[in-house]
């Protein structure tokens, strides 16, 4: 017949205590040395490749804006030149003059 009880004897149970100490040999600090460099050099080339690609884009947006500027200038421009012939054959009427119907060339 086996009795259990709710007793148990401390010397069957020890503590263990861990002791966490942490060192690290001189290979693997060369090691971890190179991935921390390795990982800020990543971020560098990702910093300057996202700053280039933002300076093209920059730069293409400068030109198109002087693109429009210099059609702007030449829409202006044209549109003068237009209004000018449209004020000339509204003058005619204004100044008495009388549009020809007859060319007559001249030679030599």
């Amino acid at each position: 017949m086996v009795i259990l009880t709710n007793s148990f004897d401390k010397s069957e149970y020890k503590r263990r205590t861990v002791e966490r100490s942490f060192s690290l040999g001189p290979t693997a600090t060369k090691f971890i040395t190179i991935i921390l460099v390795a990982v800020a050099a990543l971020f560098y080339l990702v910093q300057q490749t996202q700053s280039a690609t933002k300076n093209y884009q920059v730069q293409d947006k400068k030109d198109a804006k002087q693109q429009l500027l210099q059609d702007s200038e030449r829409l202006k421009v044209e549109a003068t030149r237009l209004q000018s012939l449209g004020n000339i054959t509204q003058d005619t009427e204004k100044l008495n003059l009388v549009p020809t119907s007859n060319v007559n060339y001249l030679d030599k």
